[in-house]
This record gives C-alpha cells, structure tokens and sequence, in this order.
C-alpha cells in the first residue's frame, strides 16, 4: 500500500509540472547569453523532442519589418512560428498543435548579458524577472497556419547611438493528444539584430531672443546641431572640472561621440548651454 501511494504521490507531482509548463517557464530559457539554456531544457531528445537552432521556420518580427530602433520609442513584435509537420509519438495527422514561446532583449555590450528596454505583456502573457517575456496560456493552432505571437517593446530611453540589441526566442511547437508531456515536441529559436537609429542622435542648438544658445532636448548623443548665428563663430566645450575638451569655430554640425558620457558646457560668444553627452 506505502509503494502504490508513494507511485501516486510522484505521479501526481509530475503531473502538477507538466500542466504548469503549459503557463510558460518561469526560468531563463530563450537561448540569450547568461540563460540557462532553451526550451530543451525541460523538453529533451531523450523524450523525443526535436531541436532547430535559428530556425527558418521560426520569425521575429520587429515592428513593419523594421532595422533600427529609435530610443524611447514603442514598438510592436511579432514572434511567428511555422508549423515543423512534426506528427510523431502519440500525435496524428490532423492534429492541432499547441504553441508556447520566451522571448528576450539583450544590449550587446557586457557580453551581451544586459537587458534592453521594456517588454509590455497583453492579456496571455507574463513578463518574467530580467527582461523576459513568455506565454502565460499556450495557444492552440491547426495546420499549417502555426501561430504568431504579439506583443510590445520600449526602447530604452537614453540609448547610446552604438547600442545595439539582439532579440532572442525560444518557442515550442507540442502535438499533444492527451494529457500533457513535454514528448514529441518542436523547440526552435532565433535571434533578431536591432540597431540604433543614428539619425535621433543628432541634437539641435537654438537661439533665443536673449542670445542665449538652449538644447531642444537634455540629451545629446553624438552630434551637436549649430544655428547659423554662430556657424564660423569660437566654441569651447567644457566638462563639469572646467577643462575645455573641445575648441575651435563652429561648423553647421560639431561631432562630439568621443566624448564619455557626462554633463558638458557648450560656450559660444556670450551664450553658455548645459548638456548631457549619452
């Protein structure tokens, strides 16, 4: 009688996370450096799972097909995942697939470990601990539409022009007939490149009434915009010690990337305007 309750105690206990893999991993799983793996982690060879690395058949869709970002902007993402026509074990032909994802944004510096932006959930999603985003209810698709996932991002609102940011995903593709196990499933991931728009790294100068030279934003990223009351005029550049880093005569655009991040001065003739280099 204790082995036959001892059978069911684990039986049920299996069962328990089984279901719960079905409201999406709460562990690092997307494939992104510092995770502790994929989706392979829990749905293995050895139980019949079958794994795609940058899969062709697996999409990040980054706004309308979009390249860059722009800091602080929104945008909407679209993970699609295909059907992979994998039928095998217990499933059949016809069968409706169930498909489940984790997605992460990663800045490519510091080895690329660093989160970027903001995930924004809508209603069958979670947001998990360090910037990750997963189903938190698995969809249920026939063949061979497969499924597309949808949700939002926030670029990072003081992003460095050079910051790029790859995006990762792990999805699971199950034809589960019955009671749910991670057997006979499709896990595949893909990784997205995403630069900065450099073209929102230039910063406007403006020249008021009382000849003072004012920023049309606090932040300035890598290029400084003159007015052409004072192209050809003396400039200095000053850091928060005094020291001048930069001198000389306007031109209509001065390059300031190699400048460290920081407060600065821009002093040209009487005008003086504070400013932070990103």
């Amino acid at each position: 009688m204790k082995r036959i309750s001892l059978l069911f105690t684990i039986l049920s206990f299996t069962y328990i996370i089984l279901i719960s893999n079905e409201k999406g991993p709460n562990i690092k799983v997307s494939g992104a450096p510092g995770d502790v793996g994929t989706c392979t982690n829990c749905h293995t060879a050895l139980q019949g799972c079958r794994f795609s690395a940058n899969s062709d058949s697996v999409a990040i869709i980054f706004g309308n097909n979009l390249t860059k970002y722009k800091p602080d902007s929104t945008y909407t993402i679209k993970v699609r995942i295909g059907t992979s026509n994998n039928k095998g074990g217990s499933s059949g032909a016809g069968t409706k697939a169930v498909y489940g994802f984790q997605a992460t944004a990663k800045r490519i510096t510091n080895a690329g470990k660093d989160s970027a932006g903001l995930f924004i959930a809508p209603t069958g999603q979670k947001i998990i601990s360090g910037g990750y985003i997963s189903h938190d209810d698995f969809r249920i698709g026939t063949l061979p539409e497969g499924h597309i996932f949808t949700f939002q991002w926030k670029a990072p609102s003081k992003a460095d022009y050079k910051d790029t940011v790859r995006f990762y995903t792990a999805t699971n593709e199950a034809y589960h007939s019955s009671l749910p196990s991670p057997s006979d499933d499709s896990i595949r991931t893909k990784m997205l490149v995403i630069t900065c728009d450099t073209a929102v790294s230039t910063v406007s100068l403006s020249k008021s009434a009382s000849n003072s030279v004012s920023l049309s934003t606090n932040f300035i990223y890598n290029q400084i915009v003159v007015p052409n009351a004072f192209i050809n005029k003396e400039f200095m550049i000053i850091n928060v010690n005094g020291q001048i880093v930069r001198k000389g005569k306007a031109e209509q655009v001065i390059d300031v990337a190699t400048l460290n991040s920081g407060f600065y001065y821009f002093q040209s003739e009487n005008s003086v305007t504070k400013f932070y280099k990103n």
